[in-house]
């Protein structure tokens, strides 16, 4: 795992050769919300007042607010325009903006097929906006709609009408694509602390700015826009007392889990970015945390925030019962906040149950494949205690072929290096028409054990066209691909794999008769003994295997009675490392890991 790339351009996956943008789509799908700009659930634990002054506005009913440079495009449907219509080639319906009505638009085609190369377009606010008496604490808001292909798509101001600096973007939002993405959330609104970039400006201009995001391009591919809306832009003095959240998310130590078995449960890290938007200091800040069912609820250390600080606070939950759980949070302060309603944060609901570790949030949306060929792509996951791992749970997608080979795979990660170490594999598996869009549970030749403190990676492998369905984002480095070439690189969705650790998937397969076994010392220096019991006498062969499956001993015990049993292991002479123990009798394998060091 030393050489990690990151997938493409804008992180997608889909029907495309990995290393390449995928094309765009050429019809909308059922909207989907991007998460790091949806709205949750509101803090309403404080009154409203009014958020500030506002000093200038346009809904866009007089085009003359604006100048527009559509840098010397006339035809309709290229550049900025305003009027009430929506005339982009990909969208159905306007922006849902408060005001509704005229509406600002941009497009550079009628058509994905008739993009203009090389150009850059903007509306800029036709006079500029007198902020004198504000001495700096201005905001700038405004509700927008679209979608992001290869689009740089910015927000601007200038503090004299000549030089601009960009004060916002959209490039949190993924690209939409033949490999998923969605729309923005209609409206999505923006709301911008101003105060850094002003220093006693008195003067303010307001720009939207738009072009390719692949600079230097002259391909007329990079210049396909779906299309951006913009209305209801708002100038305003910032509020007395205002905290905005600006992000939240979870994790255990890195990574969010959306199922947990039992036996795995650690405590959930709840994180909300926080920001001072108002004039005045913040004192006792406070993110808590509450989940439902149940009366589990915790609280972040309260911190105080001074002037254009931000802060990450965390609230820490310790959910310990079986069921699904929804945790909502708020931010508290000890002061009126005049702006409740920038504070949302966003509910997450997840699950405690018996076997299923998940990492997707289990809503298809895309697909992982490689029209070059095979590949590998999973996700990581952290062993918190001691188990047997019988298999994983996976979902293809529409477009796998009738009978594409495929099977699952297990790999260790290395504390040190970070290598993906092998640990087993399943046999050849082939896909049917049944298997396609439903849960499908794919079973090692016996048990795996898991270690605690121990991090694994779990993939599917395809050897031909296979499609895996993914659900949800994730973070950098910790969801990966594997092309055909033997290159690693990480992905920002999450395929859709998951551990399966339920005992009964191997009660079909004949290893009843190893009632129990154990290596010690383990780790070892030098040699180790292997002990195990048969609950019937049984002819039993112990392998020892590295991590690429090379046979390093053999040994043909014969014919066991039932009881208790030791053998030596040889390993003075073996390389530090990883092996496995296979002891293999009549009617099963049990297997298990032997660390040399």
């Amino acid at each position: 795992m030393k050489k990690i790339y990151l997938i493409a351009t804008a992180m997608v996956f889909g029907s495309m050769v990995y290393g390449q943008i995928a094309r765009p789509k050429a019809m909308p799908e059922l909207q989907k919300l991007n998460t790091d700009h949806m709205e949750g659930v509101k803090n309403n634990n404080v009154a409203q007042k009014a958020p500030g002054v506002v000093i200038w506005s346009s809904d866009f009913s007089t085009a003359a607010d604006w100048s527009i440079d559509n840098d010397g495009q006339t035809a309709a449907s290229f550049g900025w325009a305003i009027n009430a219509t929506e005339n982009s080639w990909y969208f159905n319906s306007p922006l849902n903006s408060t005001s509704d009505g005229n509406m600002a638009e941009l497009g550079n085609g009628p058509s994905s097929s008739t993009s203009v190369a090389g150009v850059v377009y903007s509306m800029t606010t036709a006079a500029p906006i007198d902020i004198t008496a504000y001495n700096d604490e201005v905001r700038l808001s405004f509700q927008q709609y679209g979608a992001r292909f290869r689009d740089l798509q910015e927000f601007q101001i200038s503090t004299d009408g000549t030089t601009f600096v960009t004060v916002g973007d959209n490039m949190s939002f993924p690209v939409l694509s033949t490999g998923g993405g969605s729309p923005y959330p209609n409206p999505t609104i923006e709301d911008i602390n101003l105060k850094p970039f002003l220093s006693g400006a008195t003067q303010l201009w307001v720009r939207f700015s738009w072009t390719t995001n692949i600079a230097g391009s002259s391909d007329p591919i990079d210049y396909i826009t779906y299309g951006w809306f913009i209305d209801d832009v708002i100038v305003s003095s910032n509020a007395d007392n205002d905290v905005a959240v600006s992000t939240s998310y979870f994790n255990t130590v890195g990574l969010a889990y959306y199922q947990i078995p039992i036996t795995q449960v650690a405590p959930i890290d709840y994180y909300a970015g926080i920001n001072k938007s108002g004039v005045n200091d913040i004192e006792n800040a406070v993110y808590t945390v509450s989940a439902t069912p149940g009366a589990l609820t915790a609280s972040s250390t309260p911190i105080t925030l001074t002037s254009l600080t931000t802060d990450t606070v965390t609230a820490q939950l310790n959910p310990t019962a079986l069921g699904a759980y929804t945790v909502s949070g708020a931010i508290t302060h000890d002061s009126i906040d005049d702006n409740p309603l920038n504070q949302t944060i966003n509910p997450v609901s997840f699950s405690i149950n018996n076997f299923i570790y998940a990492r997707d949030t289990d809503v298809p949306f895309g697909t992982v494949t490689n029209a070059n060929g095979g590949y590998e792509s999973g996700n990581l996951f952290d062993i918190w205690a001691d188990v047997d791992c019988w298999g994983f749970n996976i979902r293809l997608a529409t477009g796998t072929p009738n009978q594409t080979e495929f099977s699952v795979k297990l790999y260790s990660v290395d504390p040190t290096s970070g290598d993906f170490i092998y640990e087993t594999e399943s046999a050849a598996v082939f896909s049917t028409p049944g298997m396609l869009n439903s849960n499908t549970t794919v079973k090692f030749p016996s048990a795996h054990p898991l270690f605690a403190n121990t991090t694994y990676l779990a993939v599917v492998v395809s050897t031909g066209d296979l499609v895996l369905s993914r659900a949800g984002v994730t973070d950098p480095q910790t969801s990966f691909f594997q092309d055909e070439g033997g290159t690693w690189f990480y992905t920002t969705n999450t395929p859709w794999v998951r551990l399966n650790l339920d005992p009964s998937l191997g009660v079909d397969e004949k290893a009843g008769s190893i009632a129990a076994s154990e290596v010690y010392p383990n780790p070892t220096t030098g040699n180790s003994e292997l002990s195990f019991s048969l609950t019937n006498a049984q002819n039993v062969t112990v392998t020892v295997l590295n991590v690429d499956g090379k046979e390093m001993s053999l040994m043909v015990l014969g014919n066991k009675t039932a009881g208790d049993h030791i053998v030596d292991i040889n390993s003075a002479d073996f390389s530090a490392g990883v092996y496995f123990v296979n002891i293999v009798s009549n009617d099963g394998v049990a297997t298990k890991k032997l660390i040399k060091k």
